[in-house]
């Protein structure tokens, strides 16, 4: 009850906020089922009248009118099927909006717990399936209702003995449809694991060529392989029998259907004709096929039920971001702040008492997991203290609104993540700020970066060491006037002695000539200590 609760609320408000494509796409809906509602009926009059006339120019007519509203029917299908593309399409939308939103605002410890993997498939494969069913699947839900409602109405003012015999039959086909659903989809599921067994097996042998030639094991690895192949040939025989005995069950209860209803039509003949007969066969097949897709659409929405809860976690995540706001950070204050990830009983830090003011430099150091990484997080709001707090101004860190903290907080990491995009667009991008093409050339030539490079792939990955780390200076240079703190984390690491020379001079100019900030250098180096305020440790 939950899950459906869950999914009606979704449904409810992402169909609220896109109502003009919501409607759009009911009136599409509603044009086809009139048009699905007259063609049968149109179909039998002309069979009637033609039986009747007896004229092969009014059959031509009637052919050609008939052909008319089905091309009519093809293009507003085609509308239909573009409008839910649409909807769908807003839906997403907002979707991806809102979570990228939730996860921005939420404990990056949370995070990281459930993984950035996991997050992926929530923002790209959940989000996904809430689309098609929300979408798609959920309307075309009562679409089908409604078609299926619509016929069995019109049939049962011509017939209502055949109308109870469609009714039945659509129940009938529904069950048939669901209970050969599972055995069918398990069956397939037998044989790709069996063939994703065949194929590891086969790997196995070409990896072990070597190993193979020097050991005399080709004997062993045919029987092997062998033994592969026909464990996937046997599941594929066993297989094949249930899904080939059920489909035709299925399509055998369509030709029973439809016989069932000729022979009605045949023994209680009295004023029908033969329009009537071809009416309600063609009425029963469609009927039929829609009660079969309506049971589709229910099974493929029941499966994408879960997509709906793993959203609605991420959506209801506790912030750990305030709506305080802050100018510029004139003081940082660590109070008894002590931290440690879930999982580790061990504090990665222990009671820390630490206040850094505006002029400050301070050289962080520490062997590798001594805990500087934590403390930059503490300092930037991505980890919230186990025990104590972290003032800015006197304002506790988690009270602050995220977007003054990203204003006035300057990192730039090692490590970080670098944008796939033009180069151009990447700046202004992690710079928040608009250049020119010059301002652009004039820092490249600036930090030595190489001006051929036009396009960032791979995140940055195709480049060399060098070059990304010139791409972050350029980041420090376009935002160290307008930040308050600045946090210096061993961008010169691994970098040849050329361009190591050039980080560590621009980092040596700024923090010589940016006095109205407090400065953080993360670091192995112990030289140059005079530019130093304080030093912490780690």
């Amino acid at each position: 009850m939950i899950q459906i609760s869950r999914f009606i609320n979704f449904s409810k408000n992402l169909l609220t906020k896109n109502k003009k494509e919501l409607f759009i796409s009911i009136c599409f809906i509603f044009i086809l089922i009139c048009i699905q509602m007259f063609l049968p009926l149109f179909m039998r009059w002309i069979i009637t009248e033609v039986e009747t006339r007896q004229s092969y120019l009014f059959l031509i007519y009637c052919i050609l009118i008939y052909a008319l509203f089905l091309l009519i029917y093809n293009f507003v299908d085609m509308g239909r099927y573009m409008s839910l593309d649409i909807l769908g399409g807003k839906i997403l939308q907002n979707l991806r909006e809102d979570v990228c939103n939730a996860i921005t605002k939420s404990s990056y410890e949370k995070l990281m717990l459930i993984g950035k993997e996991k997050l992926k498939n929530i923002l790209y494969m959940d989000t996904l399936n809430m689309y098609s069913g929300i979408a798609c699947h959920s309307i075309n839900i009562v679409a089908n209702i409604l078609l299926i409602v619509v016929f069995l109405i019109v049939s049962s003012c011509l017939n209502l003995k055949l109308t109870i015999v469609l009714l039945a039959a659509s129940i009938i086909g529904f069950f048939i449809s669901m209970f050969s659903r599972k055995p069918i989809s398990n069956a397939s599921m037998k044989v790709n694991k069996k063939m994703k067994e065949d194929n590891k097996t086969l790997n196995e042998y070409i990896d072990a060529i070597e190993l193979a030639k020097t050991n005399e094991l080709n004997d062993y690895f045919i029987k092997k392989n062998n033994n592969s192949l026909w464990n996937f040939i046997n599941t594929s025989l066993k297989a094949d029998k249930i899904q080939i005995f059920l489909k035709n069950l299925i399509s055998e209860f369509h030709q029973v259907v439809s016989v069932t209803i000729a022979a009605i039509l045949s023994m209680t003949m009295g004023n029908s004709t033969f329009g009537d007969i071809i009416y309600y066969m063609f009425v029963s097949n469609m009927v039929l096929d829609t009660s079969q897709n309506l049971e589709s659409s229910i099974y493929a929405l029941i499966k994408m039920i879960p997509s709906f809860e793993n959203v609605d976690n991420i959506l209801n995540m506790e912030k750990c971001f305030g709506e305080e706001k802050i100018g510029p950070i004139e003081n940082i204050e660590f109070s008894n702040v002590s931290f440690y990830y879930e999982g580790n009983n061990k504090n990665n830090i222990n009671q820390k008492n630490y206040f850094f003011e505006k002029g400050d430099v301070v050289r962080v150091t520490g062997v590798n997991g001594g805990g500087k990484s934590t403390f930059v997080k503490l300092i930037t709001g991505l980890l919230s203290p186990k025990s104590g707090e972290i003032l800015l101004n006197g304002v506790l860190l988690n009270n602050i609104k995220l977007s003054c903290l990203n204003n006035q907080i300057l990192y730039v990491d090692q490590d970080e993540i670098i944008l796939n995009d033009n180069v151009k667009n990447y700046i202004e991008a992690i710079s928040g700020q608009e250049i020119t093409d010059l301002q652009l050339d004039e820092m490249e030539k600036l930090v030595g970066f190489d001006s051929k490079i036009m396009e960032i792939k791979e995140n940055g990955h195709s480049l060399s060491g060098g070059q990304r780390k010139k791409l972050l200076l350029i980041k420090l240079l376009l935002k160290y006037q307008l930040s308050s703190v600045i946090i210096l984390d061993e961008i010169e690491a691994g970098l040849d002695e050329k361009t190591k020379s050039t980080v560590l001079k621009i980092e040596s100019d700024i923090i010589k000539n940016k006095k109205d900030c407090i400065i953080f250098k993360i670091t192995h180096e112990t030289k140059n200590d005079n530019i130093y305020s304080k030093f912490i440790g780690m």
